[in-house]
């Protein structure tokens, strides 16, 4: 067809000698970029554009109108004709739908179990009736009173498959306005009628993502102090802590601190609470285990920690082993790995074998190629290493770096993409093995 080279991304028949085609333009502006949809004749060979910046498209099964959405709003109009702008608006404002959830969370059980039957990687389905099983919890089905009680029914009878990446989430849950609790980063305990600081996280106050409360500039509050008020309320151990923080994540609050309870030689600082504790936390545990290999290695074994084997893995593992490469051997923590991706990189480059020295006359010889570790290397596992966590600790031991404490973890990675298209517009283009319902 004579028509200019661009991003076509779709293609209709509307009626005889008539095309639809859906463009998908190489937009680098603010925002979103819409498709565009061109006519073209094939009678007259000319192509013509209809319309732009929209998300939605379909035509009647006649050919004779098209259904479109442009912005938030919704337009019918004719193919034939030229579409003039805000005519065929749809009033969509005040529709309402009929929703009886006890018969669609009937329907979605059915409909669970058959795409299990039709698509589960094995046919065999791990020695799994799926019939026998699905009639075991059938029962249930009335007893739910909320979208939530499907999903943990979805998640109970469907672990029955004993497989890795079945995933349970979403669906109608309603979504209440939430008031984000502040947190300060420390753990407390009851002493003399007080709250008492006895740890506190120092995270990494140069990363966005780490800043501990209690440890910006000025504020200078330690293990051992009280917590005496907060915005100008008296605090005891009578009163829950957390209520005193509620809504001020984000947002300056004073608190007076001080090294008595009584109140003596007590100071006002001003804080900044953090919506969650996780990182901070988990930082912390990270470095502890750090120090503590280095200790008892006095010295001569790096600590590597992999929360995953995306972004966070990869980051960490870049981070944390290249710096120590001057180790004599390494320890990778796998626990809790959640996965990502397989980490083949992270595997390269255990077992990258050191093939010369670079000799210089002041310090130390360069190692070639760079990156190599040549001594020993064991790596931590856990019952919640999964996914991307279960491929490394297979593939170590096959590269001779035996795991050095290896409890059972979630299994042999599997996947599955071929869902057919009405169900991979409903699910998610996704595993079967992952149940989305809307």
């Amino acid at each position: 067809m004579p028509i200019p080279a661009l991003n076509f991304v779709g293609l209709i028949s509307v009626k005889a000698n008539t095309l639809f085609i859906a463009e998908f333009p190489n937009s680098a502006g603010p925002g979103p970029a819409g498709v565009t949809i061109h006519k073209f004749d094939l009678d007259k060979r000319k192509l013509d554009k209809v319309i732009d910046n929209i998300s939605t498209f379909d035509v009647s099964a006649n050919g004779e109108k098209m259904l479109f959405r442009q912005g938030p709003g919704w337009f019918i109009a004719a193919t034939a004709q030229p579409v003039k702008p805000g005519e065929g608006r749809i009033k969509v404002e005040d529709l309402e739908v009929h929703v009886d959830p006890k018969a669609e969370w009937n329907q979605m059980y059915r409909e669970a179990w058959r795409i299990e039957r039709d698509f589960f990687y094995d046919p065999n389905h791990h020695g799994l009736d799926l019939k026998s099983t699905a009639k075991k919890y059938e029962p249930y089905l009335e007893s739910l009173a909320h979208r939530a009680d499907l999903n943990y029914l979805f998640q109970e009878m469907l672990g029955e498959l004993t497989v890795g990446h079945l995933y349970v989430q979403g669906g109608d849950v309603p979504d209440p306005k939430r008031v984000p609790g502040g947190l300060l980063g420390a753990d407390y305990k009851i002493e003399n009628g007080r709250y008492r600081f006895s740890r506190i996280f120092n995270g990494e106050n140069w990363n966005p993502q780490l800043k501990a409360p209690l440890t910006q500039p000025g504020v200078n509050v330690a293990a051992g102090d009280y917590l005496l008020a907060v915005k100008g309320r008296n605090l005891t151990a009578a009163d829950n802590i957390y209520q005193f923080f509620e809504g001020t994540a984000g947002k300056q609050v004073t608190i007076k601190v001080g090294p008595n309870p009584d109140g003596s030689g007590s100071r006002d600082v001003t804080v900044v609470p953090v919506p969650g504790e996780t990182g901070l936390r988990n930082l912390s545990w990270i470095e502890e285990n750090r120090r503590k290999v280095d200790q008892m290695s006095g010295g001569k074994l790096a600590y590597v920690y992999l929360p995953d084997t995306a972004q966070g893995g990869y980051t960490f593992f870049n981070r944390y082993f290249f710096s120590q490469l001057d180790k004599d051997g390494a320890v990778i923590d796998e626990r809790f790995n959640s996965g990502g991706q397989a980490a083949d990189y992270v595997i390269d480059y255990l077992r990258k074998p050191l093939m010369s020295f670079w000799a210089v006359r002041d310090g130390e010889d360069w190692r070639q190629p760079f990156g190599t570790m040549t001594g020993p290397k064991v790596m931590l596992v856990n019952e919640y290493s999964g996914s991307g966590g279960d491929y490394d600790a297979l593939y170590v031991p096959a590269r001779r770096h035996r795991p050095a404490h290896r409890q059972t973890n979630m299994g042999r990675p599997c996947r599955h993409w071929r869902l057919p298209e009405p169900d991979r517009r409903r699910f998610g283009h996704c595993p079967a093995l992952r149940i989305l319902f809307s």
